[in-house]
């Protein structure tokens, strides 16, 4: 064999690609969404040492609005796309699916006289909700999902939980709808859908936080006093790391503290710490995640 061509192979051999380590962390995103006009957008970013057990807020970001002829829209991808490293899951606490009857192209009878797998089971549980509170409202299927039926009796008594196509979620439907198809070819498996109120109910039944903070973390006044009371809880129990700018931040910000329960829902869902669909779910409808103690 030639001696240059001896060298050559010499040399590929020593310049070889090594295997990559693999990552220290694994990453969570949780994005509560305002509206694409609007800087009221905010991405927290979760990051789980696996060999230490620790989880670190490493980033939260804020006003991905638009600029010029940029959008909030392409600036909230492009944020997503340049923190996507060790990616498990992305959460957003707006609807990512449709209602049933927006969906269906079959010659409508209403949906009293209707026998649509979904429609049936929305029938259903709106019975079972009723037994158990007298003033629960009738669905409208072209506005409430099957996740938000199942859901809504946690919620009722403390926060009401919108319906997908109502009045206040509709253009944050819209919205979520056209980034997830965005993202869908990349990271399909990724998104997932969540309600930070719920979240947080969930971890607060499980850790005997007082009800009456809790509620008030929604609050315009007592709020901030409530968030901190929440997130001090928060810290020590789940051994969380979070920078003091950030800490403040969460404990200042409604749409900040809800991205933050968004990430976390993210996280325990990877531990398989969530609800599973009931058998009897309609497997074409959206699930929404919720955490389980």
């Amino acid at each position: 064999m030639d001696r240059s061509v001896k060298k050559t192979n010499r040399l590929k051999s020593r310049i070889s690609p090594k295997k990559h380590p693999k990552p220290s962390f694994i990453r969570f995103m949780g994005v509560s969404l305002g509206g694409g006009k609007s800087d009221r957008t905010v991405l927290t970013i979760l990051d789980y040492y696996k060999s230490h057990k620790k989880l670190v807020i490493s980033r939260v970001l804020d006003r991905l609005s638009s600029e010029g002829e940029v959008s909030a829209d392409l600036k909230l991808y492009e944020t997503l796309h340049e923190y996507r490293h060790h990616l498990k899951q992305i959460a957003f606490d707006v609807p990512l699916s449709l209602p049933k009857c927006f969906r269906c192209e079959l010659t409508c009878p209403g949906y009293e006289a209707c026998d649509e797998e979904e429609i049936l089971w929305l029938w259903k549980q709106h019975r079972q909700n009723k037994r158990k509170n007298k003033n629960h409202r009738l669905f409208t299927p072209y506005t409430r999902r099957c996740a938000e039926e199942l859901w809504a009796k946690e919620l009722e008594g403390a926060w009401s939980l919108n319906d997908a196509l109502g009045s206040n979620h509709a253009p944050l439907l819209a919205r979520g709808r056209f980034l997830a198809r965005r993202l869908k070819p990349h990271w399909k498996s990724k998104l997932i859908e969540v309600i930070p109120r719920l979240s947080l109910i969930r971890w607060s039944h499980q850790q005997k936080l007082m009800k009456s903070m809790v509620f008030e973390t929604r609050k315009t006044f007592q709020g901030m006093t409530a968030r901190e009371y929440v997130l001090k809880n928060l810290v020590k129990e789940l051994d969380l790391f979070i920078y003091d700018q950030d800490k403040t931040f969460f404990i200042d910000s409604l749409v900040a503290f809800d991205s933050l329960w968004a990430a976390l829902t993210a996280f325990w869902v990877f531990q398989k710490k969530s609800e599973a669909r009931p058998k009897s779910f309609p497997k074409n409808e959206g699930w929404i995640e919720v955490p389980r103690f």
